[in-house]
């Protein structure tokens, strides 16, 4: 990178009153998948935005489910946009992965074989699928975890 970045702008199509935080583009810049706290309910969860071209506003499509209580931070979308990790928070933080079907992400792993009674969060997924990266805090220090599948 080379040269001046331009002052940042509030992209005020996708603020609201309440948080917004951990922003993940897609490799066309068309979509968009990011956190919104709810800060009177105390929820957070991950929506989904799209634009037609990237000079075009943002327009926020949907509330992703992931089937748990709350869908935070962390997420990670592959560079074909057909796979999300996200960090959920129902007790302590865990991981899940979710497959697009149609527009939306459908949950296909939990993937309680690596969560544990700490925290799991920053997942990144390889482009493969068999090679899952992570952060854990399953001895009692945040370290970076890796997982391949079977």
């Amino acid at each position: 990178l080379s040269g001046a970045w331009a002052a940042p702008v509030a992209i005020d199509e996708l603020n609201t009153d309440d948080d917004e935080f951990s922003g993940v583009l897609s490799a066309d810049g068309l979509e968009l998948l990011f956190s919104r706290r709810d800060n009177q309910a105390g929820v957070t969860a991950v929506l989904r935005a799209q634009r037609t071209t990237p000079s075009e506003p943002w327009q926020v499509v949907e509330t992703l489910d992931f089937g748990v209580e709350s869908a935070t931070d962390a997420i990670w979308l592959s560079p074909d946009t057909l796979m999300v990790a996200v960090r959920t928070a129902a007790g302590n933080t865990d991981l899940v992965v979710a497959r697009r079907e149609g527009a939306s992400f459908v949950v296909i792993d939990t993937l309680d074989a690596l969560n544990s009674d700490a925290n799991e969060t920053d997942p990144w997924l390889s482009a493969s699928g068999d090679e899952l990266l992570f952060t854990s805090g399953r001895t009692g220090t945040q370290r970076i975890y890796r997982a391949l599948l079977d």
